[in-house]
């Protein structure tokens, strides 16, 4: 029996616009190396050969390599990217989620093939260029292909346990159906209440579960290890070890361990280990000189928008043109958030009088079409132009271009304590939660996410983000 640590929120950091995401619990047993997986690595195969030869090809015909390079760099990068686990299981992803690994094959390869067969650097570094961007526009492609027939043709999921942590698992597969899997109901001997906001019933005891398999055509079981006793576990793991059935485990503690954890075994015994990322050394370091030179550069670049904005929200309503707000940063210091304003100035007075329209849940507050906006601010609300002044903010450090939402003090006193987490990192002027639908999604999906992002922070995950938020701007998805 293999264990293999999936992340759980897999795309959390891919919402159903895109993608980010990954989201699968823990594989404990099921289909391995099936028809399914041969026929996706011989298409990923070829995908990628046709892409290496197209580069290597191009970089030939504009004389940067000589023609033996090409058939030997295919096979070295190949073999690369095979050692930097592009062709394991489940190993397609989006674009930007393999682009390290890409990089690294393919100018790994290039050196290694120059070396071999002769070369130039600038050749070597021309078709570097060539076969990244080759390679990643032919898995961008193989990758929205395959994210059109999951959602066309989903895995049939059932859960076992109708703990909080599998109904929550359940919502989320059912707000992102880009996961390529949809619920089909809970099999419970001992059911706890069902959230009533889940269109989903239970199926019938564990005692039932053959029966449930095959009248539904359940291709997943989910087993929630938090509202499951393990006699019922190991039950549940030999009848459908009999069966084709793939089966996985949403491990007790996982949504607090955000996904973070990586499978260790010790004495035959299988351990979860937590680890949260390094927040200091040259990455950090990196991290805010980027926020200072790019938001330096926004600044310059965006000042005619800028200048137009306050103009428009001068003459539009009475009031100043900058709304400044208390907000909670780094470390808990709260620091003065600046924005266009949007709304009239008396907002913060008239607050009380729209509770009953609130439609965020949690701690947050926002109405769609709210009367106190004028109408200035409710096209710069729309597209994030009302936010430009926080590129100040970035610039005298008390925001990042990356972060979780800056949150207000009041959000934060009504926080469960182990969302604090989220306050290890600066708050960012985009983040997962934003890029992932805003306000779309419920509070205690956006808190996970912000959570996330603090304990998995890393270079290459801010630039992912980055590289994902122009699209949200301009779609506007979530947007209030």
């Amino acid at each position: 029996m293999t264990l293999v640590s999936e992340e759980l929120f897999h795309h959390t950091l891919e919402p159903v616009e895109r993608s980010e995401i990954p989201a699968e619990p823990l594989v404990v047993d099921g289909p391995r190396q099936g028809p399914g997986y041969r026929r996706n690595l011989a298409r990923t195969l070829t995908t990628d050969v046709t892409a290496l030869l197209i580069a290597g090809v191009a970089a030939w015909r504009l004389s940067l390599v000589p023609a033996t390079f090409c058939l030997a760099v295919t096979v070295l990068v190949v073999f690369g990217m095979r050692l930097g686990g592009l062709y394991g299981r489940g190993s397609l992803r989006p674009a930007l989620d393999q682009c390290g690994a890409v990089v690294m094959a393919v100018s790994s390869g290039a050196l290694m093939a120059s070396a071999v067969v002769g070369g130039e650097p600038r050749g070597a570094a021309g078709f570097t260029i060539l076969g990244i961007a080759t390679l990643l526009a032919g898995r961008a492609s193989l990758f929205c292909r395959d994210r059109r027939r999951a959602i066309a043709n989903p895995v049939r999921v059932l859960i076992v346990g109708t703990g909080t942590a599998g109904q929550e698992l359940a919502g989320r597969l059912l707000r992102h159906p880009e996961h390529g899997m949809v619920p089909v109901g809970f099999i419970d001997s001992r059911p706890e209440p069902l959230d009533p906001d889940l269109p989903l019933g239970i199926t019938g005891g564990l005692h039932d579960l053959d029966t449930t398999v095959r009248r539904l055509g359940v291709e997943r079981l989910v087993i929630d290890a938090s509202a499951v006793a393990e006699d019922d576990v190991l039950a549940v793991l030999d009848q459908a070890s009999r069966s084709r059935l793939e089966i996985v485990v949403l491990p007790a503690l996982a949504k607090h361990l955000s996904t973070a954890i990586s499978c260790e075994s010790l004495a035959g015994m299988t351990l979860l280990a937590y680890r949260r990322s390094e927040r200091h050394g040259v990455s950090w370091a990196a991290k805010r000189a980027v926020d200072f030179t790019l938001a330096l550069a926004a600044l310059l670049v965006a000042l005619p928008v800028m200048v137009a904005t306050a103009i428009a929200v001068k003459l539009d309503s009475p009031g100043p043109v900058v709304y400044r707000q208390r907000r909670v940063g780094l470390g808990g210091r709260e620091f003065t958030l600046y924005k266009f304003r949007s709304m009239t100035v008396d907002a913060d007075e008239r607050r009380d009088e729209l509770i009953a329209a609130n439609e965020a849940d949690g701690p947050y507050f926002k109405v769609s079409a709210d009367p106190r906006c004028t109408r200035v601010g409710r096209f710069i609300r729309r597209y994030s132009i009302d936010e430009l002044p926080q590129l100040v903010n970035v610039v005298l450090g008390s925001m990042s271009l990356v972060g979780p939402r800056p949150a207000l003090p009041s959000e934060v006193a009504a926080y469960p304590h182990w969302f604090n987490r989220r306050l290890s990192v600066p708050p960012g002027l985009t983040g997962l939660w934003q890029v992932s639908g805003r306000f779309l999604l419920p509070f205690h999906e956006a808190a996970r996410l912000d959570v996330f992002y603090a304990d998995h922070w890393s270079f290459g995950l801010d630039l992912k983000i980055l590289a994902r938020t122009p699209a949200t701007v301009v779609s506007a998805r979530g947007a209030r």
